[in-house]
């Protein structure tokens, strides 16, 4: 058991390590580029593109030419090939709180109680245990990719049902029989 707990604590530790390895494919780290008009009169239409700051693939509205190779056609396809496997612990690149030996504090569900996480701080699941993640970032982050409409019901993404986002209501990424709302960190559409 001893063993087990070993290996465990070990993994965990190694998870940040880990993350500078498995970030997003170099065909994300551009910004959004939403291109230039077509002269041959292709039209402009709704791509996706991977957002750093906040770790999630946005919606867009793409002039059709030019821009840059963070652009996909669909969510699922940005997905896929920018989200890292492991992004680190917190939300918004936020570090987690530490102990004094400058190690990443681990917590667990109330039913497990291995750590209580500090005031400001709640814990954050990662695989087996988890990490005590700043709280005021973590919930603007909840906020930011699962908004709630005041009036009506938020648009989806048309394979996938995730929520149609986008970094804000100047990218045109709305259906038109919605309205655009903007957010801290991201826009969103309701319908």
């Amino acid at each position: 058991m001893n063993d087990y707990i070993a290996t465990l604590i070990t993994f965990i530790l190694l998870l940040p390590i880990t993350a500078q390895f498995s970030g997003p494919s170099d065909r994300c780290i551009g910004p959004q580029d939403k291109g230039l008009p077509c002269a041959d009169g292709k039209k402009a239409h709704l791509q996706w593109y991977y957002d750093n700051e906040t770790c999630v693939c946005l919606a867009f509205k793409y002039n059709g030419c030019g821009g840059n190779s963070n652009r996909f056609n669909d969510f699922e396809s940005c997905t896929l090939t920018c989200l890292p496997l492991v992004d680190g612990f917190c939300s918004l690149h936020k570090p987690p709180a530490k102990n004094n030996k400058g190690e990443p504090l681990l917590c667990s569900d109330e039913r497990k109680q291995i750590q209580k996480c500090p005031e400001d701080y709640i814990c954050k699941p990662v695989v087996f245990v988890g990490a005590c993640c700043p709280k005021a970032s973590e919930e603007l982050y909840e906020r930011s990719v699962h908004p709630k409409c005041a009036i009506g019901s938020i648009v989806k993404t048309a394979r996938s049902e995730s929520n149609l986002l986008g970094k804000s209501c100047v990218d045109e990424f709305c259906p038109a029989n919605s309205r655009c709302v903007q957010e801290e960190l991201t826009a969103f559409c309701c319908q």
